[in-house]
């Protein structure tokens, strides 16, 4: 059955400021989500206007393909459901049903990773208020050996018998289990007599795993932290998504060795990234007896085409490639009671979470659901867990779990009085911080390595990236020329090599007059860019020394230069951004994108080759640093390599607590393998360092960062 809530009339009006920093918020500060009218229609622009959107100044230079790695994602995911569809359309039975749901279990688990095993919760109460017909513990606990989680438990006066249970998962809001929405929905449920246990995500409410830094290196907010931490952990073979379920699975293991608590009658909720933790926790935890997510569950493929980002965490590796979409994770623990939550003007896009409910509800009935045990409801506002979603809850949790709903007016306290950890933050109660587990699991992981004989190297390598294999000669187009190098009076020549279906790196020649044919001599030097070849051939020093020597050419890999996408002013290096949502899109399909940028070079190295070209000195400048020393590995005709403003290793970065270089730099599991030294060390004398930025490059050189 399905509920739906309109909204009366004209515009809706959200019921008080439920979040400090969900997405919506974040969109609000930062001036138009990604589906917003602020983005800018397709077409060429100018590279002066393009320059100061990635924080350089290069006039003239096209930007003729911004949509084209999302339309290649797009195509991507569209072929995978139309596979999935048909998956589902061949289940009838209800023994269908059952292998399907085993199918999908078995390839969520796979996208998570293992689980850790279980250590001591060592779970301490250091402080309880009394309130009007309920207490709150104030808690702490380690979900991992020194890694403590801070948390309130509500506990109803009077209780005859073990009480139901609720697990409340918080969203993005800095103030954690303190937000109103939060204190909200926890004071609901006790009222109604369930003990209600909400605790702090990661660098949320007392779990700052950043403090003390200087405010100019802190991550601007919590959906900053979350990746900053999250891609170091790529690089380490983490996922982040798995650590935050872990804490929602211990803060589970603590409330069900309550004595207050029946552990054969316990949920769980919560609202945006505490809707996503729910949905992982209903998919990996099957203990969980009901649950409600709410404002999160859409489909990854409305997510993908509204342009939405999301954090790191709600990006599972593989998942896509699995072939599953959001409902997968839910239909994974049918048809056990769910209560899908929405609303009618969330980001999170309507149609995907009707869609999810669909298949859901389809899935849950073929084995065996009773009518009421999966629901919808579709709250009339804005995203958040707003009064409306909280009362569907609420009346779903208790006709679940025998109880009677007693409504009572909810009143927030003050973050303050709600505090578990010593000043407020788990750090100064001795916690340990995640920066410090990522780099104690690098610096293992380097010593558990052996090295990598140099014969092994580039096929190891090439797995790492998930190079796909090279097939004959790229086609290629002659695009017209368009810019004059200033003071030099050179046309730069433009070709867009087909590196795969759907994907055209720009290859770019300096010349004295227009080229029709990429017409090369037998030895070239070929640049990488940091971010624009535009821009570093106006604009860089060693760059503009190479133009006297010989052919000249600079490449544009996907997602930058001419087919860098169009982002809010000196924002591309926003650690929720462009390059980060097609980074995040490549794991979720199981690509590297680091990897397919490596490939546009080495398919651009084979035309090249085939017109002629015999030995190619390679140079690459901050990004395009570590895609020229992975390309010189894997590709024979590279003489030398220049590495301009990279860094020393991946060691290094996961070893730092901040670092401003993007995740679309680190590819996932590479220090399970090998690192940049490795790299180096194979390629010997034929590689040379210039100038390296190392992990805290200049500040300008990563506008958003």
């Amino acid at each position: 059955m399905r509920r739906r809530v309109r909204k009366p009339g004209g515009g809706g009006r959200k019921s008080g400021r439920v979040e400090e920093w969900e997405r919506g918020e974040w969109k609000a500060e930062m001036g138009g989500g990604f589906g917003s009218d602020t983005r800018q229609p397709r077409g060429r622009r100018g590279t002066e206007e393009i320059g100061k959107m990635n924080g350089t100044t290069t006039p003239n230079a096209a930007n003729s393909y911004p949509h084209m790695v999302l339309d290649y994602y797009v195509e991507k995911l569209r072929a995978m459901r139309a596979e999935r569809a048909q998956r589902l359309k061949r289940v009838r039975t209800r023994a269908d049903a059952l292998r399907y749901r085993a199918d999908v279990r078995r390839k969520v688990r796979r996208s998570f990773g293992p689980m850790p095993k279980k250590t001591p919760l060592r779970a301490r109460t250091t402080g309880t208020l009394a309130q009007a017909g309920y207490r709150i513990e104030k808690v702490l606990f380690e979900s991992r050996p020194g890694f403590l989680v801070s948390a309130n438990l509500y506990v109803p006066d009077k209780l005859d018998a073990p009480a139901p249970g609720v697990v409340g998962c918080c969203g993005h809001s800095e103030q954690g289990k303190a937000a109103d929405a939060y204190q909200g929905f926890a004071q609901a449920l006790v009222h109604s007599g369930f003990v209600v246990l909400v605790y702090d995500p990661i660098d949320q409410g007392e779990r700052d795993q950043y403090l003390g830094l200087p405010k100019s290196r802190h991550p601007r907010g919590c959906c900053h932290a979350h990746n900053m931490v999250g891609k170091q952990m790529e690089a380490a073979g983490e996922f982040f998504g798995m650590w935050r379920a872990w804490d929602g699975i211990r803060a589970h293991d603590y409330l069900r060795a309550r004595k207050e608590v029946d552990p054969t009658r316990i949920g769980v909720t919560g609202n945006s990234g505490g809707g996503t933790l729910s949905t992982y926790l209903w998919a990996l935890d099957p203990r969980f007896a009901v649950a409600a997510p709410s404002c999160f569950v859409t489909t990854y493929y409305r997510n993908l085409t509204n342009e939405e980002p999301a954090d790191c965490e709600q990006c599972p590796p593989d998942i896509l490639r699995f072939g599953c979409e959001q409902a997968d994770l839910l239909i994974g623990a049918a048809p056990k009671p769910l209560l899908l939550l929405g609303q009618e003007y969330d980001f999170f896009d309507r149609r995907g979470l009707e869609e999810a409910y669909a298949d859901v509800s389809r899935i849950s009935t073929l084995l065996g659901a009773r009518r009421d045990d999966i629901r919808l409801f579709v709250g009339p506002t804005t995203h958040g867990y707003s009064p409306h979603n909280r009362a569907a809850m609420v009346r779903f949790f208790c006709r679940q779990l025998g109880r009677c709903v007693r409504k009572r007016a909810v009143t927030a306290l003050a973050p303050d009085a709600l505090f578990a950890a010593r000043r407020g933050q788990v750090a100064r109660s001795g916690s340990r911080r995640t920066s410090q587990l990522v780099a104690e699991k690098a610096v293992a992981l380097k010593h558990a390595r052996r090295p990598v004989p140099p014969a092994r190297l580039p096929a190891r390598l090439a797995d790492v990236l998930q190079v796909p294999r090279r097939l004959g000669v790229p086609d290629y187009r002659i695009l017209k020329p368009q810019h004059h190098l200033p003071a030099q009076g050179d046309v730069v020549a433009r070709f867009a090599v087909e590196t795969e279906p759907g994907i055209l790196a720009i290859l770019k020649k300096v010349a004295r007059k227009p080229h029709t044919r990429i017409d090369p001599d037998r030895r070239v030097a070929l640049w990488l860019p940091h971010v624009d070849a535009y821009a570093d051939m106006c604009a860089d020093r060693l760059a503009r020394s190479l133009h006297a020597t010989g052919d000249v050419y600079y490449l544009d890999v996907r997602g930058l230069g001419e087919s860098l996408p169009v982002c809010r002013k000196g924002q591309f290096f926003h650690p929720y951004d462009w390059d980060y949502m097609l980074h995040s899109h490549g794991l979720m399909f199981g690509e590297s994108y680091l990897g397919r940028r490596v490939f546009d070079v080495l398919r651009t190295m084979d035309l090249l080759r085939a017109e002629g070209v015999r030995q190619i000195n390679l140079y690459g400048r901050g990004m395009g640093a570590v895609t020229a020393l992975f390309a010189a590995c894997l590709h024979p005709c590279v003489r030398h390599v220049t590495l301009k403003n990279g860094f020393d290793s991946y060691l290094t970065l996961a070893t730092v607590p901040v670092s401003p270089w993007p995740a679309s730099v680190f590819p996932a599991h590479i220090l399970e393998t090998l690192d940049l030294p490795d790299c180096r060390q194979y390629l010997g004398r034929r590689c040379r360092v210039v100038e390296p930025w190392n992990a805290n490059p200049p500040r300008k050189e990563f506008p958003g960062s």
